[in-house]
């Protein structure tokens, strides 16, 4: 098909397309406006130009059955134009039933030969409608400017430059223009990003700067407050001390730390890490089988054997534990340390069978005449090892009023003989004096040996008694 240049419409015919019902004349003469009001059809003439050329309406949206008239289905557009050489030709489109069919001056012709014609599809539609190559085809055009209009070399582009422009591009190999301007940018961003995070990095400089000067007369100031209080309390210190007195109490410390290091076998114990080792991993591991046998059950037992295990393991000597435990709670230190291991050691007497053997084993040995004192004994025994009065009539009562009955010894008697002897022995173990000697201050040891003697004089006493009234 010959390649039409230019072209003038001199004519159309429409129907069925859009708001052309019926067939509908029209002559357009060199130029030709057209004016109207709202939906009276201006768009739909040149869309109908459009579709009869490029089977798409004037903006190029695809779906040609809204171009449909919604009574007259079946589309007729014929389109009367001169050429270049003054040739008047006819090209019509008709839409049946979803069939197209295109003739050109009576010959049936495909969409092919009309774009061999008036030049391809996006061609045409910029041509004829400039808002199509802006709006609908973007990036799409520039591709569309590349391939039709005509290369300019790099030397003529330059040479219309200014010259401070053509020497900064001067050896610049620039293949497409605009990947180079997309590349310097680029560049131009980085380097504003750059001035403006250094702008920023310099304010931050200087906020910094005012703010430690700022913190460096604050500091200033207080540690000449600070200076003037420790020498008021460094006066105060040692107001109204006697200078005899201080020098006696470290002298009382010197000398208890040269006991201390003294190669007794008691002072070894006290100085071996092995104990406090042995006994924070016995408790820790009590405490890991708690949690394993009934979940994370934190209970106040459980706290407090922690704590007293991981108290061990750091401090690691036996005697630096009491002693820290001294300084801490001075009053009450021995009772706090202490009683956690009575309870320790009664727990073993009394889950480990060994409190009804200790009983049954006195009990074999006992007769009618000798239950009473022997039940003291026992009894005194085994407050040793389980120092309350209730939790050992729990566990030795039973055996002893059991053993009773077999002997037939009165039931009373035993169970004075037990309350006795349990009495007894807290004499030689004496807790119920530690909160006492806290008070007091004064230590265990510095009365221990009274009471041990009163203890003997006592059992003897008792134990004779129980014998003789029996």
């Amino acid at each position: 098909m010959k390649k039409i240049e230019q072209f003038q419409i001199t004519g159309m015919t429409i129907s069925g397309f859009k708001s052309y019902q019926e067939p509908t004349e029209l002559s357009f003469g060199n130029p030709t406006t057209i004016t109207g009001g709202n939906g009276r059809g201006k768009t739909s003439i040149a869309d109908a130009i459009a579709f009869v050329v490029t089977g798409q309406p004037f903006f190029g949206e695809r779906g040609i059955d809204k171009l449909h008239n919604e009574i007259q289905p079946d589309v007729f557009i014929s389109l009367r134009f001169v050429d270049e050489t003054g040739t008047t030709h006819e090209l019509t489109r008709t839409r049946r039933k979803s069939r197209m069919v295109i003739n050109y001056d009576g010959y049936e012709i495909r969409q092919m030969d009309l774009s061999d014609m008036f030049g391809e599809r996006d061609v045409f539609l910029s041509i004829f409608n400039p808002l199509y190559f802006i709006e609908e085809l973007g990036d799409e055009g520039k591709n569309l400017l590349e391939t039709h209009l005509p290369m300019i070399s790099h030397e003529a582009v330059l040479s219309n430059l200014s010259d401070p422009v053509r020497a900064a591009l001067e050896g610049v190999k620039i293949l497409s223009p605009d990947s180079f301007l997309k590349g310097k940018r680029e560049e131009v961003r980085k380097l504003e990003e750059r001035m403006i995070y250094l702008r920023g990095q310099k304010d931050q400089a200087a906020a910094q700067d005012n703010e430690r000067k700022k913190l460096s007369t604050e500091l200033s100031d207080r540690c000449s407050l600070l200076e003037t209080k420790l020498r008021g309390l460094e006066e105060k210190r040692f107001a109204g001390l006697d200078p005899a007195q201080v020098e006696e109490e470290e002298n009382r410390q010197e000398a208890g730390r040269t006991v201390r290091r003294r190669d007794t076998f008691a002072e070894k114990v006290e100085n071996m890490r092995l104990w406090s080792w042995f006994i924070a991993l016995l408790g820790l591991a009590f405490a890991v089988n708690h949690f394993v046998k009934n979940g994370f059950n934190v209970d106040l037992n459980i706290f407090n054997l922690i704590i007293l295990c991981i108290g061990l393991a750091v401090w690691g000597y036996p005697l630096d534990y009491a002693a820290s435990f001294k300084e801490q709670t001075s009053q009450a230190w021995g009772v706090i340390l202490q009683f956690p291991f009575y309870a320790g050691i009664m727990g073993i007497m009394t889950h480990s069978g060994l409190v009804p053997l200790i009983a049954k084993a006195f009990v074999q040995i006992a007769s009618p005449r000798t239950m009473a004192a022997i039940s003291f004994l026992s009894a005194g025994i085994v407050n040793f090892f389980v120092p309350s009065g209730g939790g050992q009539w729990a566990v030795q009562g039973p055996v002893m009023i059991e053993a009773a009955k077999i002997l037939g010894v009165e039931l009373k008697t035993v169970a004075m003989a037990i309350g006795y002897g349990d009495a007894w022995t807290n004499l030689a173990s004496p807790f119920w004096a530690l909160p006492m000697a806290g008070v007091l201050g004064i230590k265990v040891r510095d009365f221990l040996g009274y009471s041990i003697v009163v203890t003997l004089v006592t059992g003897l006493f008792l134990g004779g008694m129980f014998l003789l009234t029996a």
